[in-house]
């Protein structure tokens, strides 16, 4: 009896125990780090009784011939894809990868149906266009929009030069008007003291009623004739025997960079020794357009200046190089350095299409007196600006929408 009760427990104990050791788990680490285990299904393998001779072991079916690749390129796209989506779905996901996943699958289609809506021209797309309305410039959001540090109020973060970071709080009102304003193509031209090119005779005076003051009209008349005679002086030397020089051509709509070197040469004209810079207008444009001058605000450590410029005077000419107007003493618009541009003073002057001006070209010059004085922006640290004989140039003629 006591043989059959440690025959009965040793049957139980092979049961249970052959029970456990089936039970086998697979542990995986998904995408996102988590683990899961999962119970094992054990391998269906045929029974083979080595004993048998007459029965080869699966090692000896191996085939010795070498695999051939099947070629998947041949398959087409969305077969591929089918094909992709039925590997991922073959793994089991977490929630996360698959709404991961799903998103991912969504924003595919919806641009390729973009793509598709446009057509052929469809190949220009840029996934990273913006419109450019819906933005303001940093810099002209500082000047601005920009407000002191509040807790409450909206901020944008940029880095200097060091890697640090720095936050700039604005008010959304002031960058709305800001927005509002860079929308607003409205050109507005640089006010200057202008000479031209007039028909009057030099013996006759303005045009004058009987009852106005004479001394006013003295004053007025001995004005016109100051116009008249800076004109003339400059006429006489300019701009016929300007050196035989390569006259470049601006293009519509399209800045140009201009340089004058201390390997220019000076020319000598009614106001005094300058290097010069002359250009041809665009001439296919039947109507007065604008013309956008920036000169650059540079340092000149050889001669310990730390901010210098070519303060300029423009003088637009006729085809046959003739003065038609003179343009002195322009109140230019600064904009101080940023990091992808130097500072610069701009002036926007119109250019004359007429028939009777049709100005063709522009020449840059200095006169003595403006050499010999400075230019001073007020701001919290003013900063004096000395007038050079050289200096870069950006220039553009306009294209208004």
């Amino acid at each position: 009896m006591g043989g059959l009760k440690r025959l009965f427990f040793i049957v139980f104990g092979f049961i249970v125990s052959s029970g456990v050791l089936a039970e086998r788990y697979m542990v995986a680490e998904d995408s996102f780090g988590g683990f899961s285990a999962e119970p094992a299904e054990p391998a269906k393998q045929e029974k083979v009784r080595t004993s048998d001779p007459d029965v080869t072991t699966p090692q000896e079916n191996i085939s010795t011939q070498p695999l051939v690749k099947k070629n998947v390129g041949t398959m087409p796209d969305d077969q591929v894809e089918k094909a992709a989506d039925r590997k991922i779905d073959n793994k089991k996901l977490s929630i996360f990868e698959r709404t991961y996943l799903e998103s991912e699958r969504k924003a595919k289609e919806a641009v390729l149906e973009s793509i598709a809506k446009e057509g052929a021209a469809s190949s220009g797309y840029d996934a990273t266009e913006v419109n450019p309305v819906n933005f303001v410039d940093g810099d002209e959001l500082v000047k601005t929009g920009g407000r002191e540090e509040d807790e409450k109020a909206p901020y944008f973060i940029t880095i200097d030069a060091s890697g640090n970071l720095q936050n700039t709080f604005y008010d959304p009102v002031l960058v709305s008007e800001a927005l509002e304003k860079q929308r607003n193509t409205k050109i507005e031209y640089t006010q200057a003291r202008v000479y031209e090119r007039t028909d009057q005779r030099e013996d006759e005076n303005l045009n004058l009623p009987e009852s106005a003051d004479p001394i006013a009209a003295q004053l007025l008349n001995s004005g016109n004739k100051e116009l008249e005679l800076y004109f003339d002086a400059f006429s006489k030397r300019c701009c016929s025997m300007l050196p035989n020089i390569i006259v470049p051509t601006i293009e519509m709509g399209r800045s140009q960079a201009f340089k004058i070197s201390d390997d220019d040469l000076y020319y000598r004209f009614s106001e005094g020794d300058s290097r010069f810079l002359l250009f041809g207008l665009p001439s296919e444009m039947g109507q007065d357009y604008p013309l956008r001058i920036r000169t650059f605000i540079r340092s000149f450590k050889k001669k310990s200046i730390e901010h210098g410029v070519f303060f300029p005077q423009i003088i637009t000419l006729d085809s046959e190089k003739r003065p038609l107007r003179i343009l002195t003493g322009p109140l230019l618009k600064y904009q101080s350095e940023t990091w992808t541009t130097h500072g610069y003073l701009e002036g926007v002057f119109q250019i004359n299409r007429s028939e009777e001006k049709d100005e063709r070209y522009v020449l840059i010059n200095t006169t003595n007196d403006v050499l010999r004085q400075t230019s001073t922006i007020e701001s919290e640290e003013p900063i004096e600006i000395a007038h050079m004989s050289v200096g870069s140039f950006e220039i553009e003629a306009i294209v208004e929408d």
